[in-house]
C-alpha cells in the first residue's frame, strides 16, 4: 500500500493515477475537499482509499499508516505560504518531521519527499543535483522551506536506514492544473479560452514539467527505483528559449493580439533548467512529452472543458 500525502492536490492525483495503473493500491490524504479524477473515482473502495489527514497531527499520522498497512509513502503536502514563519514551520517542516517519525515507527521501508526547482535559488543554472546550493536567502517561502527539508530528510535516512528519496519537481503544467501562475499555462488557456494574455512575461525558470511524465517519475520512484536514489531532479532538462516558446503558443493556435503580446517579452535565461543526468542513471527515467506535444495536449484539454 502506497500513502500519498497531498493525494488530493494536482501532482499527488496523477501520480495516483500512475500507480493504479500499474496495479497499485493507492491511500491518498485530503486535508481539503476537492475532486477526484474519474479514474480513480471509479477505484473507490478498491485500490484506492482517501483518508482526512493531517500532518500537525502525528499521532493519527501513525495510526492510519498502521492501520491500512501503509509500506511506501510519497509525500507531497505542502501548506500555502501564510508569511508567518512559525506556522509555515510547523505545517510544513515540523509536519514533514512527525511524517518521517510516523513512517519510522510503522516499518515503512521507502519515503519520497516532493521537493522543488525553487531550491536552486541563487544559484547559475544548469542547476545539478551535485552541485551545493546558494547560501543566499531565497525570498520565497518554498525555497527557503524546501531546503531545510531537505536536510531533515536525508539526515532522517543516515539515522534509520530508511530508504528516503528526495525529488526537486520544476514548474509543472497540464490538465487538471488550475492555479493559471505560470507563463505556460496562462498561454493554453488563453489559446484555448480567448481573450487577452495578462500576468508576467518573463519566466523566471523556463523549465517546463509536464504533469503525466513528473507523475511517471514518482510512480516509478517509489516503487520500482533501486535504492539510494538520493537527490534527483525531475524536469524537462531543457531551458526553452523565448522563441521556441513563442513558436510552440503560435502553434496551438494562440491569437495574433496575444501572441504580439508574448513577442513584447524580453528574452528570457535559458540557463536556469535542471540537469536530469542522475535521473537517466540512477533509475533510467527521462521525460516523454516535448513542449510542444505537452502544450497542445494541455490546450486540447481547456478546449473540451469549455
Amino acid at each position: 500500500m502506497i500513502l500519498i500525502t497531498g493525494g488530493h492536490g494536482f501532482i499527488g492525483q496523477v501520480t495516483a493515477r500512475a500507480l493504479v495503473r500499474a496495479g497499485h493500491s493507492v491511500v491518498l490524504t485530503r486535508f481539503r475537499s476537492s475532486s477526484l479524477l474519474p479514474e480513480l473515482q471509479n477505484e473507490m473502495g478498491k485500490r484506492v482509499q482517501v483518508v482526512d489527514f493531517d500532518v500537525r497531527e502525528p499521532m493519527a499520522m501513525l495510526d492510519v499508516i498502521r492501520r491500512l498497512g501503509v509500506k511506501r509513502i510519497i509525500h507531497l503536502a505542502s501548506a500555502h505560504w501564510s508569511a508567518v514563519l512559525a506556522t509555515d514551520f510547523h505545517t510544513n517542516t515540523a509536519g514533514l518531521i512527525h511524517l518521517l517519525e510516523a513512517a519510522r515507527q510503522a516499518g515503512v521501508d521507502r519515503v519520497t519527499v516532493g521537493s522543488s526547482i525553487t531550491v536552486y535559488f541563487g544559484v547559475n543554472g544548469p542547476y545539478r543535483e551535485s552541485e551545493p546550493l546558494s547560501v543566499e536567502i531565497p525570498d520565497d517561502g518554498p525555497g527557503l522551506f524546501k531546503r531545510v527539508e531537505e536536510l531533515f530528510s536525508q539526515y532522517f535516512m543516515l539515522k534509520t536506514g530508511i530508504d528516503v528519496q528526495v525529488a526537486r519537481i520544476t514548474q509543472v503544467y497540464g490538465p487538471g492544473y488550475r492555479s493559471m501562475r505560470s507563463l505556460i499555462s496562462r498561454v493554453c488557456a488563453v489559446a484555448a479560452n480567448g481573450g487577452a494574455l495578462n500576468g508576467p512575461l518573463i519566466d523566471p525558470v523556463p523549465d517546463y514539467g509536464y504533469i503525466n511524465d513528473i507523475a511517471e517519475a514518482l510512480a516509478e520512484l517509489i516503487t520500482t527505483a533501486p535504492r539510494n536514489v538520493g537527490v534527483v531532479n525531475l524536469g524537462s532538462g531543457v531551458g526553452v528559449d523565448k522563441d521556441r516558446f513563442v513558436a510552440a503558443a503560435k502553434a496551438i493556435g494562440l491569437s495574433a493580439a496575444a501572441l504580439d503580446t508574448l513577442h513584447s517579452a524580453p528574452a528570457w535565461s535559458t540557463s536556469k533548467y535542471m540537469a536530469i543526468d542522475r535521473a537517466k542513471e540512477r533509475f533510467n527515467w527521462a521525460p516523454a512529452t516535448t513542449l510542444e506535444k505537452g502544450m497542445q495536449q494541455y490546450t486540447e484539454f481547456l478546449r473540451a472543458q469549455r
